[in-house]
């Protein structure tokens, strides 16, 4: 505790003490927004199937983009990373000119950012990130049969 009062030049008693008094909350996080949202795999064996790799990227973006619009995000940045069996890791990452929530385009993406790597070695990990992510907006209504107004 004597440590931490040098180090942090506070009154830590007072503090405690406040916070037991529920007062001064600033020094309370009681919400955060996420910067990205991602999923990644470790295969049980090294991969060499492109087939393999294209399931489970689609698998993940699936999850991701459920995730993302599930939280009430669009993303801008889509990346895909990949762990070698000598365990180098790379990236490969996109930033589309306006935010998306698209499952069909966040996909295509991936799958643009995965060409862009030399598959000459085994795949141990794969993963995908969205990023830059924003709020979605109001989501225009959709006409029900009843409810067009001329």
């Amino acid at each position: 505790m004597i440590l931490m009062r040098r180090i942090l030049h506070i009154d830590m008693d007072a503090f405690f003490s406040a916070v037991e008094q529920r007062r001064h909350t600033e020094f309370l996080i009681t919400h955060w927004e996420p910067k990205s949202i991602s999923r990644e795999t470790t295969f049980q064996k090294d991969v060499s199937d492109w087939q393999v790799l294209a399931k489970t990227l689609a698998e993940m973006t699936r999850d991701v983009v459920t995730s993302m619009k599930g939280e009430g995000y669009q993303c801008r940045t889509i990346t895909v990373k990949v762990r070698f069996s000598d365990f180098k890791t790379y990236t490969r990452a996109r930033t589309l000119a306006e935010s998306t929530n698209s499952p069909e385009e966040i996909r295509r993406t991936a799958f643009d950012c995965l060409k862009r790597f030399e598959l000459k070695k085994k795949v141990r990990l794969i993963g995908v990130r969205v990023g830059h992510l924003s709020e979605l907006g109001p989501q225009p209504e959709t006409l029900s049969s009843g409810s067009h107004k001329p």
